[in-house]
């Protein structure tokens, strides 16, 4: 999530993984009672998104594109 990718040990991970090892979540909801909506979620998993497209120096398309075929595979969808 955003928290990692926040520190150098984060980036470094999403940068050196294999393409097929990447997955992402978000960090969300900060606190238990803090009401979270969709909006909020779909934002932090954009920023998070970007953030391994930045680190693995990579097109953020491609980087979502890569990202969702990993998380269908994994859940078998």
């Amino acid at each position: 999530g955003e928290q990692s990718l926040g520190t150098r040990r984060g980036r470094e991970y999403a940068r050196i993984l294999p393409p097929d090892r990447l997955l992402t979540e978000t960090d969300l909801p900060k606190e238990r009672e803090t009401p979270t909506t969709i909006e909020d979620v779909t934002s932090s998993l954009e920023r998070t998104v970007a953030a391994v497209a930045a680190a693995r120096n990579a097109d953020i398309d491609d980087v979502r594109h890569l990202l969702a075929s990993n998380a269908t595979g994994l859940l078998g969808i």
